[in-house]
């Protein structure tokens, strides 16, 4: 079993969080501060007597600061990006003030990002869900408040010695993410695996940790002795309002009986309703996932587009179309996109040109006619946009139903603005519109799902939504590797299972 000390990490957070800092740098005097993490965005909040001072040097544009020094417990820190901000709110006949400095990064004058180093990054997170979902290693976790064996650890290998352990941990009232490294590397890199991890737990969990990160660093794997590091801002945390995954399935299935009635025996087991459902993702299944989208930047980008789609089904539609497309061109073989070979095509297309070029000489096209047509040529090679579209689901062998090539070709619409050229009443965007979004998403879901090499249920939020196309083309509640061709009949009435 594993052994993560985090007492020495945890004591240099408290440190960061409780301790007064002096600022220097500013346009007024050196002055006290204390880190604050106000909706989850952290800055220094400074005495509210400098607020005259604050609103003078408003009037006169100088709020801005490359860096600003810092010293706590006689170390040396340095703001990066610093802002200077104030605000005030009415409280009675008076008025309270707030004036802080926000700032990109906060760091030790020792570190160096260039330098190799052990990292632990500390992102905030609700809740310890994933658990929940994700299938993990256990490992013996040693803190300031307690030592107890957690089964909450993943292992990551990103290939090239870039082995990466995550696991949460609780701090007091604080829960936290810890994205840590098993080798020595750069700043540069725990970044660059930072990012498809939380976009991973964005797919599994609806929610992508961001906003800020407090960075450990030690000369050592077990992170004692000597510990540097700090706070960066993140972009902010995102939330999905819609599930990949679901384990909890009571309430679910209340809601559903009488009008998905075909597809509940997916919420049961022998007969029975169960609840929870067992987890769905093996820890080598979201290690691939994240593997995945750390190797290809398109699908990095898709998986983003699709956690941060606005939740308007008007707006949504637009965003999960060029997402679908996003992730068929990131998967797109070249070879397999042409229907010939280079140099079978150059004389097929050699040819054409020359029939377009004699069409001119006869006078049957104009010059400008001719361009056109030239310039179509190029693609005449390639497989049309459908065919693209279609493509990867057939490589990872989903069979696409009549309804999901329909909506395939319904995103051409949404994307070339010809949306609303039939929409005969408000009903439609529920029962049309909003039917199309969910379904897109599904298939987004299933391209970066399978293509990791998940073969597990996928959750169908088109159901569990009642939309009515969905429950019209009795599409299942969770989309599985190989659908079963006859459903299990209940045996007797569903109970909770204990």
């Amino acid at each position: 079993m594993y052994n993560k000390n985090l007492t020495p990490s945890l004591q240099f957070i408290d440190k960061l969080t409780q301790e007064k800092v002096t600022i220097s740098g500013l346009p007024f005097t050196e002055k006290e501060a204390r880190l604050s993490i106000n909706e989850r965005r952290p800055s220094f909040l400074l005495p509210t007597k400098e607020m005259i001072k604050m609103i003078v040097m408003d009037m006169e544009g100088t709020t801005q600061f490359k860096s600003l020094e810092v010293s706590m417990s006689n170390e040396n820190y340095e703001i990066s990006r610093a802002n200077l901000s104030f605000s005030s709110e009415e409280n009675g006949d008076d008025y309270d003030y707030t004036c802080q400095i926000k700032f990109s990064r906060f760091m030790d004058s020792r570190w160096d990002e260039e330098a190799k180093y052990f990292y632990r990054l500390f992102l905030p997170i609700k809740g310890h869900n994933w658990r929940d979902l994700v299938h993990s290693t256990a490992y013996y976790q040693h803190s300031v408040y307690r030592s107890t064996p957690t089964e909450s650890l993943i292992r990551i290998d990103f290939g090239g010695g870039g082995q990466i352990h995550v696991f949460s941990i609780r701090s007091g009232q604080d829960n936290f993410l810890v994205i840590e490294s098993q080798s020595s590397c750069t700043y540069s890199a725990i970044k660059k695996y930072r990012y498809p991890i939380s976009l991973s737990l964005g797919l599994v969990t609806s929610v992508a940790p961001f906003d800020y990160a407090f960075v450990v660093t030690s000369e050592t794997p077990e992170f004692d002795g000597k510990i540097m590091g700090g706070i960066v801002k993140l972009r902010s945390t995102i939330y999905n309002p819609y599930s990949f995954f679901i384990t909890y399935t009571l309430g679910l299935y209340e809601g559903l009986k009488g009008i998905a009635d075909y597809t509940l025996h997916q919420l049961c087991e022998n007969g029975r309703l169960k609840d929870p459902l067992d987890r769905p993702i093996e820890e080598q299944e979201f290690a691939a996932l994240a593997r995945m989208l750390f190797e290809n930047r398109g699908l990095a980008q898709a998986a983003l587009s699709l956690l941060s789609a606005p939740i308007d089904f008007e707006l949504m539609g637009a965003t999960y179309a060029v997402t679908l497309e996003t992730i068929c061109s990131a998967l797109m073989v070249e070879e397999a996109s042409s229907y010939m070979e280079n140099d079978k095509w150059k004389v097929v297309h050699d040819e054409l040109i020359k029939a377009v070029s004699d069409l001119y000489e006869k006078h049957l096209i104009t010059e400008d006619h001719k361009k056109v047509m030239i310039n179509k040529l190029h693609g005449f090679n390639s497989q049309t946009n459908g065919d693209k579209l279609t493509a990867p689901f057939e490589r990872i062998g989903y069979k696409l139903s009549g309804p999901e090539k329909k909506v395939i070709k319904e995103r051409n619409r949404i994307l070339h603005g010809k949306l609303y050229e039939r929409i005969p009443k408000e009903s439609y965007k529920q029962n049309k519109l909003f039917y199309t979004c969910m379904e897109m998403r599904k298939l987004c879901g299933i391209l970066l799902f399978r293509t990791a090499g998940f073969k597990g249920p996928i959750f169908n939020n088109a159901i569990e939504l009642e939309l009515e196309e969905a429950l019209k083309n009795k599409e299942p509640l969770f989309i599985t590797y190989e659908e079963k061709t006859e459903s299990p009949q209940l045996t007797e009435k569903p109970e909770a299972s204990v």
